[in-house]
């Protein structure tokens, strides 16, 4: 493996660091797939468009791991695309 794909390679490992469970992981994929094309939006705002996606989401999704997520998302992005 090239210098390249070792360093990409450990930034998805850097990225994904404590979401291991599929629960996280679904909620990390979700606010990263709302904040995509509404990167200004507020923690309260993703949750509202959590609520508009399905019930299910709503009831498994606290507000305190939408929060994590979402700042894990913005200080991703703040690092790598700086």
């Amino acid at each position: 493996m090239d210098s390249k794909k070792i360093g990409k390679t450990k930034g998805f490992i850097y990225f994904l660091s404590g979401y291991t469970s599929e629960l996280s992981l679904e909620v990390l994929a979700t606010v990263d797939f709302i904040l995509k094309d509404n990167e200004n939006m507020t923690i309260d705002q993703v949750m509202q468009a959590i609520s508009h996606w399905s019930n299910r989401k709503t009831d498994l999704f606290s507000q305190d791991l939408v929060e994590l997520a979402y700042h894990h998302l913005i200080q991703y992005r703040t690092e790598v695309f700086a």
